[in-house]
């Protein structure tokens, strides 16, 4: 084992993604809604989010795609307007609170599959590349492992598009439509990826996408229909990105444990997150298929234990899960973002304060 000085966070993090067995200690993240993060600063008397990831020793640093201006345009409808899609949109207000919703899919109607092949989808240059490597660059001067990249949500989008009833039943009813549809919105995303990585892959450690195929007791989908459907298109989108950065991640929420074999597959190295308490995402569960075939990163819950535990509940648990699946091989930190009803002395116990 090494001393803690002689690995800096990137070495640490590309370590234990890699189940390299030579690291000092598990790599850690953090990642929580802005009145988490201010809640923190505040009670610590932090002046930015650098304070806050030297104070708990965080390893990795997110990165965003800057895009140029994306082209939508106004309706007649009170609040509507159309996204670059074509999809219909309604945005709703409710205090501080915007959600917008998508009440009329631009595909809805559409059963020609040369319409899908010939349709005008936004091409690369909606990526701003010069503004995205300057962003990029100034991250991997933290020192941290660099998280970043198009997120090419093929599951999402794709639905978005055709509206989810009609896309859950054309899985059945109409395949080859969809077939062509996910084939389209890879060749899109590959695109917009390709632009972005050969700007900023340079910077980037982990090239980070995903689709939430899971729910808290299932797949949304069959383990079969994904393998028929995104499989392929995924592993063209991994291949495509690991010409510029050599580790994958990829996001998908809830109960996702079928299919974690056909992530190792397709080149993923990193699963985010172990959303402990889905269906069989349990460390002992995951640990006994899994453990040194694939990286996890998460698994401390935000549904029971950070919210609900004690501090000695958190460090329990936080013991528990590098036990099971570490000391490489996990990345320690919430399941998903922390909200407004984590106490911050459950997070300082989730790393060691």
């Amino acid at each position: 084992m090494k001393n803690a000085e002689l690995l800096s966070s990137r070495e640490r993090v590309l370590r234990a993604a890699h189940m390299n067995e030579d690291i000092d200690r598990p790599p850690r993240l953090f990642r929580a809604n802005p009145n988490v993060a201010e809640a923190v600063m505040k009670k610590k008397g932090f002046g930015d989010m650098t304070e806050l990831y030297d104070y708990y020793n965080i390893d990795t640093t997110h990165v965003p795609v800057i895009y140029d201006s994306v082209e939508t345009k106004g309706c007649d409808i009170k609040d509507c307007y159309y996204d670059m899609f074509g999809n219909l949109h309604q945005r709703a207000t409710n205090g501080s609170y915007v959600t917008d919703a998508i009440i009329k899919p631009a595909f809805e109607d559409i059963d020609d599959i040369d319409y899908i092949a010939s349709f005008g989808f936004p091409d690369f240059r909606i990526v701003n590349t010069g503004q995205s490597a300057k962003h990029a660059e100034n991250a991997a001067g933290s020192g941290r492992a660099v998280v970043g990249g198009v997120w090419a949500s093929l599951f999402t989008q794709s639905r978005s598009l055709l509206g989810e009833e009609r896309f859950l039943c054309s899985l059945y009813d109409e395949p080859e439509l969809v077939k062509a549809l996910i084939t389209r919105v890879t060749d899109m995303y590959i695109s917009w990826n390709e632009a972005y990585l050969s700007a900023c892959g340079k910077y980037i450690d982990i090239y980070y996408f995903g689709s939430d195929f899971g729910t808290q007791g299932s797949m949304f989908i069959s383990e079969k229909h994904y393998e028929e459907f995104f499989k392929e298109n995924m592993r063209r989108i991994v291949a495509g990105a690991k010409k510029y950065v050599k580790t994958a991640m990829f996001h998908t929420c809830g109960a996702v444990f079928d299919i974690i074999p056909h992530l190792v597959d397709i080149g993923v190295d990193i699963l985010d997150p172990v959303q402990a308490d889905a269906y069989k995402m349990s460390p002992e569960i995951l640990a006994e298929g899994y453990k040194g075939k694939i990286c996890f990163h998460g698994a401390v819950s935000t549904q029971t234990t950070l919210p609900f535990g004690t501090p000695g509940e958190v460090r329990a648990q936080v013991a528990n899960i590098i036990k099971t699946l570490g000391p490489s091989g996990i990345i320690i930190g919430p399941d998903q973002d922390m909200i407004g009803d984590v106490p911050v002395e459950n997070i300082d116990a989730m790393y060691g304060k």
